[in-house]
């Protein structure tokens, strides 16, 4: 039987190694299998080297798709990318591994792994409110807002009625452009849909693919215009209210008929809401949890051995020193600073 120290790593180059066979959210030469959490860039830097090495790749049926849509129909053919449900146990090899919801994009998982006798879970990347924690023996764990100073003073429900409000003021006789990350920006819409927002949508046509991934499994956004469409055209033209979605950092057309609302990730050094410059603002709606939520999921997973992920975060050191002071939990980061 293995012992809590030799099921779970992280490698200096990012990759998450659990139990005997399965490398996630990176690429490892002595691995035989993948797993992917979700589809956000620094996520799956390694997937074309993994996908071009590894006989399996596991994600979740709806990561699959948005992987489809971020880099092409040619995915679907590929036999190696296996989906799987949530909640549903599979083997590789003689380890067991099954995915849990994470709700912090949409398909994303937390990883669960038995092998010989000991359980291990990698929480991916996870908002904590609405994240079940899981009770394991060896926990890997998320580090980006691992430094105990990083706790919200505002919730992500206070967050969200502050988009629809300010959508709706800038659009009661004008137009708004609303700009955020992959995944965000798809939320975004959502919301002001269900908040019945009754103005055209119209789309960067680089976010349609990934905003009908989100379609197919049930995320309802309404009609959308292609922006360069001819309606979509005649609605800018006009003037007309409407709010217009564009990917983070890209060029808009008719800027200067908007007032921009860039949606981002939590800014530990500035309110929920500011006005950065003209005809600009910045709302932060977190998907992710703070150090008071990852400290208490923590608490609720009962874990032998913690290891904060010290790769994508610069806060895993920082954070292992957190628990094993206020939690009496073994924790170390990894990979380990130079």
């Amino acid at each position: 039987m293995s012992s809590v120290n030799e099921i779970a790593k992280i490698t200096k180059q990012g990759a998450v190694l659990l139990g005997k066979y399965l490398s996630c959210d990176g690429f490892d030469p002595q691995r035989t299998a993948g797993a992917i959490t979700h589809f956000h860039g620094d996520h799956i830097e390694d997937f074309s080297q993994c996908l071009g090495s590894y006989k399996n790749i596991f994600v979740t049926e709806l990561t699959r798709d948005l992987l489809i849509a971020i880099k092409g129909d040619w995915l679907k053919y590929r036999a190696n990318l296996i989906a799987k449900r949530f909640l549903a146990p599979f083997d590789c090899g003689d380890d067991k591994i099954m995915f849990i919801p994470a709700k912090h994009v949409l398909g994303s998982a937390q990883i669960q792994v038995e092998t010989e006798g000991k359980k291990v879970v990698f929480t991916g990347d996870f908002r904590s409110k609405d994240t079940v924690p899981i009770k394991t023996d060896v926990l890997v764990i998320e580090s980006s807002f691992g430094d105990p100073s990083f706790v919200r003073k505002y919730t992500r429900d206070a967050a969200i009625r502050k988009l629809v409000s300010q959508t709706r003021k800038e659009t009661s006789n004008g137009c708004a452009c609303i700009l955020a990350n992959r995944g965000k920006l798809q939320a975004a819409m959502n919301i002001l849909y269900k908040a019945d927002v009754e103005l055209p949508f119209l789309c960067h046509p680089k976010a349609l693919r990934v905003t009908e991934a989100y379609r197919k499994h049930g995320v309802d956004v309404g009609e959308l215009l292609p922006i360069g469409s001819q309606r979509a055209e005649e609605i800018i033209s006009r003037k007309q209210p409407h709010i217009a979605f564009y990917p983070l950092n890209s060029k808009v057309h008719a800027e200067s008929i908007y007032t921009k609302i860039v949606v981002s990730e939590w800014d530990t050094t500035a309110p929920m809401y500011y006005k950065p410059a003209k005809n600009e603002y910045v709302l932060s709606i977190p998907d992710h949890g703070d150090f008071n939520e990852l400290m208490d999921y923590i608490k609720q997973s009962e874990p032998e051995l913690v290891i904060t992920e010290n790769y994508r975060s610069a806060n895993g050191e920082i954070f292992a020193r957190q628990i094993q002071k206020k939690l009496h939990i073994k924790a170390k980061a990894m990979p380990s600073s130079p």
